[in-house]
């Protein structure tokens, strides 16, 4: 399960700098008083499956903001037996978003939206007194996040507000987020 999530996050931070690097090479206004940006962050937060663990990259220009994100979230499960009649939640997604930011000084605002492979399993109907039937989730979603940095230099904190909206299971979280500018 760790080798597994290894791949993941190497071939995302692979494909992430691959296409960072591909968009800033192609930056095309050079007279525009911001200059183009690239931002790796990390977070922890909380949703309907768990605790989660997010990562991604982003790329601003001219206040066009590209990011590539990867989420977990695990359910937090402690019982003194050892023993569930349930399944654990557990959700996993990669997605590629656009959005727009708007920043004032050390502020950074910005709405995003966009395509998404989302995996997990989540608890169906009722089967005996706690036991529940087990659900695959395996869908393409529509990520979505709304996010707000206070920056301090080329590090950024700040939060966020994220989800996935698609037929299988809608899902809906917050983080607490560190960026490091890359560029």
């Amino acid at each position: 399960m760790y080798l597994e999530n290894l791949k993941y996050g190497i071939l995302l931070i692979f494909v992430s700098y691959t296409f960072c690097s591909s968009i800033s090479l192609r930056a095309e206004d050079k007279s525009d008083s911001q200059t183009p940006e690239s931002l790796i962050t990390f977070g922890i937060g909380s949703g309907y499956f768990g605790p989660s663990l997010y990562s991604g990259i982003s790329y601003i220009s001219n206040n066009n903001l590209f990011t590539i994100r990867y989420w977990r979230a695990d359910e937090f499960r402690f019982n003194a037996e050892g023993h569930y009649d349930e399944p654990a939640l557990n959700c996993k997604e990669i997605g590629f978003l656009y959005g727009r930011t708007y920043q004032k000084k050390y502020l950074i605002l910005s709405l995003s939206a966009g395509l998404a492979y989302l995996d997990g399993i989540d608890r169906g109907m009722l089967l005996s007194i706690k036991q529940y039937e087990q659900v695959t989730i395996s869908t393409i979603g529509v990520p979505f996040e709304a996010k707000f940095r206070f920056r301090f230099g080329f590090i950024s904190l700040g939060g966020s507000w994220y989800g996935d909206l698609n037929t299988k299971r809608s899902t809906f979280g917050a983080l607490f987020e560190l960026s490091f500018g890359i560029l």
